[in-house]
């Protein structure tokens, strides 16, 4: 739930910051520097304006999702049932959270105003001129806009869901005269920071704070009192519930993992083949922190089919991407699934985070990123694979398959397909490498795309990741820090 509404958010946001860039460029076009007041009132009002519409809509989801949970309970109490969206008290507990964010509002419109400004100062000192840099002020803002946006609509999102959650259960336990107690909940993975860690499982009463490791005195996650350490891009949740209820604190919670395939096309239809939910609950269970919460940023495949193919009389699923379709075919056997989503992933990150990007020339990120590439190059020539005139792989493949033998099959199978790759596919033809071969390889861009999806495949698992570090430390650093900067972390 709150993903989606946080993806619908961070595009008004985008817009709002993007709008106030081309303000700024007229007004150089037409020889004039903006002032900081003007272009700090302008952002404010559109951006304040974004905000409390959001904030609405939020409060409106949450009293709508909690009303349908506790109408059942509603009707067994005296009276008609109590429905918060329609009290006055929908109205007091929107007006009250703008009120304590009326500080973070003015600071953001105000930071924003300045870094334009010193970002136009940058430019005339290296001697641009104001239509130069009318020119160039939306490239230089690209990255920070969209990276900010996210930040934004994620944080404020989370907090005024939090606290929307938290009046409309504050509110129901009087009208139903039911006690209740609140519950911190982390999300089990490696993005979540020390100090929710150590407060996953704590219960406290409903009207006192949770006490943060750090001191700090929060009502529920995402509380703003609890200062930006505390809030920004925090994932927690909180639960609402009777003190005799048992409550699993070490689930990785539903509500964290609000992501689904049912808006996905399925050919094989309900009784074929693999359902969308099997698609979902193997993808969960299967894929790193950071490639889920990539999924749950980007727009997902338009199809999923499971294409039958024949090798040596027997039948498989042939796993592939198809980019102007967005068609994945993939059984859930070892990571071809993930790995082809890896191949989604890398069409999607393109069109969402690259300035001026478009569907129509087919590239993805990997095969159009300078860095990537160089750190493919990189990492290939320190493991060997730019040989001389008359050499061969075959020591290369023979020391490889005794490293990857100590790896789980399926996961030292992808790594076979990355130095397939820095073989340009002799491996699999000559030497039995699992990977693509050398016809395959005859597109230069298949390399990069190739490895992109299988570290997509193959981030946080275990051994597997932590030998890889060693082996190809300049594309898995370069992988890690991007995703990182795309997920605004």
């Amino acid at each position: 739930m709150r993903n989606s509404l946080a993806r619908g958010f961070q595009k008004k946001i985008l817009t709002v910051f993007n709008r106030a860039i081309k303000k700024c460029s007229d007004s150089l076009r037409e020889q004039q520097i903006p002032e900081i007041g003007v272009i700090s009132q302008s952002f404010q009002e559109e951006f304040t304006a974004t905000l409390k519409t959001q904030v609405r809509r939020i409060y409106s989801t949450i009293y709508e999702y909690n009303f349908k949970k506790y109408q059942e309970l509603g009707k067994k109490a005296l009276g008609d049932p109590f429905d918060f969206r329609r009290s006055d008290d929908f109205e007091e507990s929107v007006a009250r959270y703008f009120r304590f964010r009326e500080n973070m509002m003015v600071g953001i419109t105000d930071t924003t105003a300045r870094q334009i400004l010193n970002k136009i100062r940058d430019l005339r000192d290296e001697e641009n001129t104001l239509d130069q840099i009318a020119r160039a002020l939306p490239k230089e803002f690209a990255q920070i806009n969209r990276r900010r946006a996210n930040v934004i609509a994620r944080t404020e999102t989370h907090s005024a869901a939090g606290s929307a959650h938290h009046d409309y259960h504050t509110k129901a336990s009087d009208s139903y005269g039911v006690q209740m107690i609140k519950q911190w909940v982390a999300t089990s993975d490696g993005r979540t920071r020390d100090n929710h860690r150590l407060m996953n499982g704590v219960k406290a009463p409903m009207d006192e704070d949770f006490s943060m490791p750090d001191g700090a005195r929060m009502k529920f996650c995402g509380d703003t009192k609890g200062g930006a350490a505390n809030v920004i891009n925090c994932r927690c949740v909180t639960l609402y519930h009777e003190p005799e209820d048992l409550v699993d604190d070490s689930a990785d919670l539903q509500q964290q993992e609000d992501f689904d395939f049912e808006d996905v096309i399925n050919t094989q239809g309900p009784r074929i083949g693999i359902k969308n939910k099997e698609y979902a609950e193997y993808f969960l269970a299967n894929t790193s922190s950071d490639g889920k919460a990539l999924a749950k940023n980007l727009p997902k495949p338009r199809e999923f089919i499971q294409k039958r193919r024949t090798s040596r009389g027997v039948r498989y699923t042939a796993g592939f991407y198809q980019t102007p379709t967005k068609i994945l075919s993939s059984d859930t056997k070892e990571l071809t699934f993930i790995h082809e989503y890896g191949h989604h992933i890398d069409y999607e990150a393109k069109i969402a985070f690259t300035v001026g990007a478009s569907r129509l020339d087919g590239r993805a990120w990997s095969e159009s990123t300078n860095s990537f590439k160089y750190a493919w190059d990189k990492d290939r020539e320190e493991n060997g694979f730019k040989l001389t005139r008359g050499e061969t792989y075959k020591d290369l493949a023979k020391k490889w398959k005794a490293r990857l033998a100590e790896l789980p099959e399926d996961e030292a199978n992808y790594i076979e397909d990355i130095l397939d790759s820095f073989a340009s596919g002799e491996l699999q033809s000559s030497y039995g490498f699992f990977g693509h071969g050398i016809s395959y390889y005859r597109s230069a861009g298949s390399r990069y795309k190739e490895t992109f999806a299988n570290l997509y495949a193959l981030q946080d698992k275990g051994e597997s990741w932590e030998s890889m570090k060693g082996w190809f430390p300049e594309l898995t650093k370069l992988y890690e820090q991007q995703v990182k900067e795309w997920l605004g972390d």
